[in-house]
């Protein structure tokens, strides 16, 4: 076992781009064996369900990732006003109110870390592109599973149930039917789970970005991804989110009473659609 683990280890730049494969077949095998049903062939299914998220793959390449971009930018400019309105202004008033000793948050130290990383945050860019550029056999290699992956990825779906199948061949006659029953038990739920999360992430996303921004947060949309992504962890994309809105929500909006309800209406109804429809 130990050799194993060591011989996976060792050949995991060569195994990742066959498992991320793997795992995106298995991701689309249900949906293309819904399309070979109504009566397409494996391969025209294959074909389409590829087309699906080329298409899906562009759109957020084209439009969302954009946008993220924007508002990333915009939030390392307003980064330092953030910082000097919690110091000044927001700890001060928690401080206040709760009776905490002075020196309690000890933010100069956290102010200072947070702006020594930005400082080497904007140089992120030039160091990636230094480095790809400086590896000729990073970026080959960075290339090489860029193509490798939709190709394995496609094979695998086509051959998708052939390969079930000589699998099953291969299993000791008389542990066959209870081998396939737990396999099917572990794929129902497996699947279950994976298609769940992603439904429930990709919603909570969609509710939230688009609830902030209706409200008129400036980074409702950075914030509402963020927070679907988060949300794979049961109430984390909550508490995450919610978070990070008030707090920009009272940076932008200031003492304005409906903006900040608005954001708490927001996560609410988020959280009442997750438990009575996602």
């Amino acid at each position: 076992r130990a050799l194993l683990v060591a011989f996976v280890v060792l050949l995991h730049t060569i195994l990742t781009p066959f498992l991320v494969a793997l795992l995106l077949a298995y991701m689309g095998d249900p949906l293309v064996d819904r399309l070979e049903r109504a009566g397409l062939s494996r391969t025209l299914s294959v074909v389409a369900v590829f087309g699906l998220f080329t298409l899906v793959l562009m759109a957020l390449l084209l439009v969302l990732v954009p946008m993220l971009a924007k508002q990333l930018f915009r939030l390392y400019e307003l980064a330092p006003q953030i910082l000097d309105w919690l110091q000044h202004s927001a700890l001060p008033w928690v401080q206040a109110k709760f009776g905490l000793a002075d020196g309690f948050w000890k933010f100069d130290k956290i102010k200072a870390a947070i702006s020594e990383h930005m400082g080497q945050a904007g140089d992120i860019v030039s160091v990636v592109l230094s480095q790809a550029t400086a590896s000729s056999l990073a970026l080959i290699g960075w290339l090489t599973n860029l193509v490798l992956i939709p190709v394995v990825c496609f094979y695998l779906l086509r051959d998708w149930d052939i390969m079930t199948g000589k699998i099953r061949g291969l299993l000791p006659r008389q542990r066959e039917g209870q081998i396939v029953k737990l396999a099917g038990e572990c794929h129902e739920v497996l699947g279950a789970f994976i298609r769940g999360q992603l439904l429930v992430m990709v919603g909570l996303g969609v509710i939230y970005a688009a609830g902030l921004m209706l409200v008129g947060l400036e980074l409702g949309l950075l914030i509402g991804v963020i927070a679907g992504l988060a949300a794979i962890v049961p109430y984390m994309g909550f508490v995450i989110g919610i978070g990070s809105a008030l707090v920009a929500g009272l940076f932008q909006f200031g003492g304005d009473l409906y903006p900040m309800m608005g954001i708490v209406a927001v996560f609410m109804i988020g959280q009442a659609l997750e438990g009575m429809v996602l």
